[in-house]
C-alpha cells in the first residue's frame, strides 16, 4: 500500500472514529468495498445532518475567537470579511485550536483563507467530512448514504478525486498508490 492510500486510510479512521487494521485495509480496494466495510462496523441509527452540526460548531468557535456576533456567520460568509487584517493567520490557527480538530489547514500570510476554505460553509463541510464521528451524539449512528457522503468528501479532500465509480479500484482506475 502506497503512502497516499495509507494517508487516506488514516483520514478515514479519524473521520469515522474507528481503527482499520492493516490486514483489513489491504482488502479495501474500491470505494464501494470501503463503504461496505464501514457499514458493517459502524453503529447504525438515526443520522443527523453533519454539515449543519459542523456549521454550528464552526460558528460558535469563530464567535469566541473572532468576537463577531452570531448574525455575522452564515454559510456563504467569506473568511476574508471575518478574519482581522492584521494577525489573520494567528486568528485562523486559534480557530482550529478552539475547534479541536486535527489537520487544520494552514493560512499563509498572503492568503485570505486556505485553498477551498473561502467561506464559513466550506469550512463546515470540511469539518463534517474529516471529523464526522466527533459530531455524533450518544445513540446516533450511521446510514449508508451518510457513510457514502463522508467517503466522497474524503476522496475529494484527501486525494483530489471528484469523479469516481464505487467499483473503481484505488490503484488501477483512480491511480492512487
Amino acid at each position: 500500500m502506497g503512502l497516499d492510500l495509507v494517508e487516506f486510510v488514516i483520514a478515514t479512521e479519524e473521520a469515522f472514529g474507528l481503527a482499520i487494521p492493516d490486514s483489513e485495509a489491504e482488502g479495501l480496494t474500491t470505494p464501494g468495498r470501503l463503504v461496505q466495510y464501514l457499514e458493517a462496523r459502524l453503529p447504525s441509527g438515526p443520522s443527523p445532518c453533519l454539515e449543519q452540526r459542523a456549521f454550528y460548531l464552526v460558528r460558535r468557535s469563530a464567535m469566541t475567537v473572532l468576537a463577531h456576533p452570531r448574525q455575522a456567520f452564515r454559510p456563504e460568509t467569506t473568511w476574508l470579511t471575518l478574519l482581522p487584517k492584521t494577525g489573520r493567520a494567528t486568528a485562523w490557527r486559534d480557530l482550529g485550536t478552539t475547534l479541536n480538530v486535527s489537520a487544520w489547514p494552514r493560512l499563509w500570510p498572503w492568503q485570505s483563507a486556505p485553498t477551498g476554505q473561502g467561506t464559513v460553509g466550506d469550512t463546515a463541510r470540511r469539518v463534517a467530512t474529516l471529523h464526522a464521528a466527533k459530531l455524533l451524539r450518544t445513540g446516533e449512528g450511521w446510514s449508508r448514504p451518510k457513510i457514502e457522503a463522508v467517503v466522497m468528501g474524503l476522496l475529494r479532500h484527501q486525494l483530489g478525486i471528484e469523479r469516481f465509480g464505487w467499483n473503481d479500484r484505488f490503484v488501477d482506475e483512480l491511480r492512487i498508490d
